[in-house]
């Protein structure tokens, strides 16, 4: 009965947001979901409570990865810590917690990621279809705008191609580039799907995103923000000479 009056209360986006947004946000969430509080206000992630994913990779079940995920952001501005490994990535973690700092939105991205494996388990065979499914009445349940409902959606769809692109193709071709950039859309995007990219691999287990890893990521970053920015002043100079025609 406590969880039903719970569920039922307008449990909203700009309270979410406030979590979210907490300096230890972790450790806000893994206290919801050990009281059952996060299930009862996202019941979608009760699709992966406990749920283990039987592989050679994942560590972690769904949702202490997904935790983990979020986790692996919030460190970004903390001081690294002692060991060798931590030593090998502290260049790039310095890197990706730039981009961390130069986010609009990332009580969005961590909203994002909360759901972004859900779908594991769900019935349809592709998680990220599951994913999208649950994401919907989430979004409608927290009041969420339809730009930022559009930002969740695309998060979602695209979390695993970032990773993808650097296994599978020529990260330095432009051609390359242009179709990723294009998928991607906007610099702020870019942003966020490579600061997914990082938390979500580096969340399969401690040794899974190596150093040469985290080199191809910021590289393809690089290479995507780089052809968006020259992107937009190319519009915006061809918008000018239109304007002087005119």
């Amino acid at each position: 009965e406590r969880w039903d009056r719970l569920r039922q209360f307008r449990f909203q986006w700009p309270a979410l947001s406030a979590i979210l947004k907490l300096p230890h946000v972790v450790d806000a969430l893994r206290a919801m979901h050990q009281l059952g509080v996060l299930t009862a206000l996202l019941p979608e992630f009760s699709a992966i409570d406990c749920l283990v994913v039987r592989d050679f990779f994942h560590r972690y079940t769904v949702d202490e990865h997904s935790l983990i995920t979020i986790q692996n952001l919030a460190e970004l501005g903390k001081p690294a810590r002692a060991g060798a490994a931590e030593a090998a990535m502290e260049p790039w973690r310095k890197r990706f917690a730039e981009i961390f700092a130069e986010l609009e939105r990332p009580d969005l991205l961590l909203f994002t990621l909360l759901l972004h494996d859900v779908g594991k388990g769900m019935p349809p065979p592709d998680h990220i279809v599951g994913s999208l499914e649950a994401a919907e009445p989430a979004c409608e349940r927290l009041k969420l705008t339809p730009e930022d409902r559009d930002t969740v959606r695309f998060l979602i769809a695209a979390h695993l191609e970032m990773s993808a692109t650097v296994q599978r193709r020529d990260i330095f071709d432009p051609e390359t580039v242009r179709t990723f950039a294009e998928r991607v859309g906007s610099v702020e995007r870019i942003k966020m799907l490579t600061l997914f990219t990082y938390a979500d691999i580096k969340a399969v287990s401690p040794e899974a995103l190596t150093p040469w890893k985290a080199e191809d990521l910021w590289q393809l970053y690089i290479a995507t923000a780089n052809f968006l920015d020259r992107s937009v002043d190319e519009r915006v100079h061809a918008d000018a000479n239109d304007e002087v025609l005119i």
